[in-house]
């Protein structure tokens, strides 16, 4: 188990699972530089194991155990502990080799297939960038502000961008000690990486370069075009100028029929059941309104709305829940809403005088010429990560860029301001070291082979290949880069490769 000179250690963590007798058959074929642990879950157990691979001075490890024993996070934590390069511990999963017949043999050709790998990935150099201590947060309102004030006093230098004008409400709203403050204002290009990020802010005094190490994307949801669908002239509006509407109307004698709709084509938070149900309230206390309230399914998974919701209904606000899509046509003073009612399940249509339709429930989604100067992904909502289940909710795929509130879908103020201080927590979790330990095993490109055809430029997901023209050849960065392997797997020359898994490393395994 050793390759020029370097001892690869094999550490059995099977949990008992393996008999006596299988050990040693197992034990037999791997030689002395076998460690057999029954567990190691918690972090003191794992400091010992990690210690007794100091001791045994193992240049590169193989953890061969039970899912999720080769789990990347314990990995790269025993990497860590052990004093070890990241690339210099692997895992290899046991439970087929538990689950066939002759199960010392199936694990013995597992783990060798995994030593044949681990003996091919070379060893890495580590390298140490200064972290820049200032964060730039896009976005005055109500996340921006939240984050911008957790970031101000956990002591970092805070440039806080918004588009709207009046700088001097955003100073009242929030004591920032050491924050930058830039009112009607714009990010007109982005350069850098995570830690070091260089930032042109177009401002009503000319261009200025901001310097940051982390990035906040607070920046709310996008305008809607005007004449977007399904706003109607009069008579079906936003939901924002419905009170002032019912105001307008001549008096009459007899109940008037106005509806409030939510989920028009996606569905919404309780952000819109908070202002939805607020509104149906305030209009059906009018006593000659009758409020309709059209949604999928009212939200109101919190204390407060479900005491708003029982007062709405009280007062007389008809809750409609519907499926598939509504149809709204508006025909002189009145407004034909045609629906599939969900509790009888039959198609019916209602008459109203004017309907208010909530404008997130059209499209919520983020600015995209703003995702795409930071380089964030946006999902099929046009939200900026809002349904990534592969990162933690504030970040995105571009390292050191986060996204909270409105941007990324969340409406409902108290979970909005709680995003916003865990998204600052983050940034300072990242900042607050001063340095970044890299490890460069990020890909490595042949330059004679590249023919800058961009294409790993423009399929890395996050951002971490550009063009290095001192070279001639695409190159990578290893702060950026999560060595996900896309731009190998995409370049059509094949001058990419990953030292991790190279062309021997993955022949090694399917042989």
């Amino acid at each position: 188990m050793s390759k020029t000179g370097n001892l690869i250690g094999v550490v059995l963590a099977d949990g008992g699972r393996f008999t006596a007798k299988e050990r040693e058959r197992i034990a037999a074929r791997l030689g002395p530089g076998l460690l057999v642990e029954e567990a190691f879950g918690s972090p003191w157990q794992l400091a010992a194991l990690a210690a007794k691979i100091t001791r045994r001075g193992f240049a590169k490890v193989l953890l061969a155990g039970i899912a999720p024993a080769g789990g990347c996070e314990l990995l790269q934590d025993l990497a860590r502990r052990a004093r070890l390069p990241a690339s210099a511990v692997a895992g290899v999963d046991l439970a087929p080799a538990l689950a066939s017949r002759s199960r010392a043999a199936s694990a013995v050709r597992a783990i060798e297939k995994g030593l044949a790998a681990l003996a091919e990935t070379p060893r890495v150099d580590h390298r140490r960038l200064a972290l820049e201590a200032g964060v730039l947060v896009v976005g005055g309102g109500a996340a921006g502000l939240e984050a911008a004030a957790a970031l101000s006093a956990l002591g970092h230098p805070v440039t806080l961008v918004e588009r709207a004008e009046g700088a001097g409400v955003l100073r009242g709203a929030f004591e920032l000690k050491g924050a930058t403050l830039l009112a009607a204002s714009r990010v007109r290009r982005v350069e850098g990486q995570v830690g070091g990020f260089t930032v042109s802010v177009r401002t009503p005094r000319g261009d200025k370069r901001v310097s940051c190490g982390a990035v906040v994307l607070a920046s709310g949801a996008a305008d809607l075009p005007a004449g977007t669908a399904p706003f109607n002239g009069a008579a079906v509006l936003p939901m924002a100028e419905l009170e002032a509407a019912v105001a307008r109307l001549p008096r009459r004698r007899g109940v008037r029929c106005v509806a409030v709709v939510l989920d028009w084509r996606i569905d919404e938070t309780k952000a819109s059941s908070q202002s939805a149900l607020e509104l149906a309230l305030k209009l059906q206390q009018e006593q000659t309104l009758q409020v309709h309230l059209f949604c999928r399914d009212i939200r109101v998974g919190a204390m407060e709305l479900e005491e708003l919701y029982g007062r709405a209904r009280e007062a007389g606000v008809d809750i409609v829940k519907f499926e598939g899509e509504l149809a709204l046509s508006a025909a002189g003073k009145a407004v034909t809403i045609g629906y599939r009612d969900a509790i009888l399940g039959q198609q019916v249509s209602l008459e109203c005088e004017l309907a208010g339709v909530s404008p997130y429930g059209v499209a919520s989604g983020a600015d995209p010429e703003l995702a795409r100067l930071f380089g964030v992904s946006l999902d099929a909502l046009g939200q900026m990560q809002a349904n990534n289940i592969h990162l933690f909710p504030g970040e995105t795929n571009r390292p050191g860029v986060y996204a909270a509130g409105a941007c990324r879908g969340q409406f409902h103020l108290p979970q909005l301001r709680a995003e916003a201080r865990a998204v600052a927590l983050a940034a300072h979790q990242l900042l607050a070291p001063g340095v970044l330990e890299v490890e460069l095993a990020q890909p490595v490109v042949d330059a004679d082979k590249c023919v800058l055809c961009l294409t790993c430029v423009r399929s890395c997901p996050h951002g971490a290949m550009y063009v290095d023209h001192a070279k001639g050849a695409a190159a990578s960065a290893p702060e950026a880069c999560r060595r996900c392997g896309i731009c190998a797997g995409e370049c059509p020359a094949k001058a990419i490769e990953l030292p991790a898994w190279s062309d021997g490393a993955v022949l090694s395994q399917v042989r």
